[in-house]
């Protein structure tokens, strides 16, 4: 089975980016007419958009592409927030995958998968991986995928 969401960012980074020019246009409007007075509903909005991106970083949204059709799970990941590029893959045999754990961290807003792999010094942990952007049919898929036999 294959999980990439690529549809998703593209709709998440879309949004990301039309969200910021529109502020952009509607704080230029506010500032360089005389339509509107009035310092407090400029800062108000610029409060609104600090915390709206605010948001959208403690969410962290991933690309993630998935697949454990061969020997191994394959796992690649990176966060597509413009500022931070960071491409990860996790390859695991699935023979020496011992556990997993799904946690919810950030007051509850991110949701992310944790993988334990057997090594020859004991049991490795994997940096966590958000699977925010994941609908719930894929975090289903994902977690059956990564059931132990």
């Amino acid at each position: 089975m294959i999980i990439d969401t690529k549809k998703s960012v593209i709709k998440v980074k879309f949004r990301f980016m039309l969200f910021g020019i529109l502020s952009l246009v509607f704080v230029g409007i506010l500032i360089f007419t005389s339509y509107i007075k009035g310092a407090p509903l400029i800062v108000s909005l610029i409060v609104a958009i600090i915390l709206t991106y605010a948001y959208i970083f403690i969410k962290d949204f991933n690309y993630i592409y998935f697949n454990d059709e061969g020997t191994k799970y394959i796992l690649r990941y990176f966060t597509f927030i413009p500022t931070i590029l960071s491409q990860k893959s996790i390859e695991i045999p699935k023979s020496a995958l011992v556990k997993y754990s799904v946690e919810k961290t950030m007051l509850g807003l991110r949701e992310v998968l944790i993988l334990f792999e057997h090594t020859k010094r004991g049991v490795a942990k994997y940096p966590e991986v958000s699977i925010t952007l994941l609908s719930k049919e894929q975090k289903e898929q994902l977690l059956k995928a990564l059931l132990l036999p």
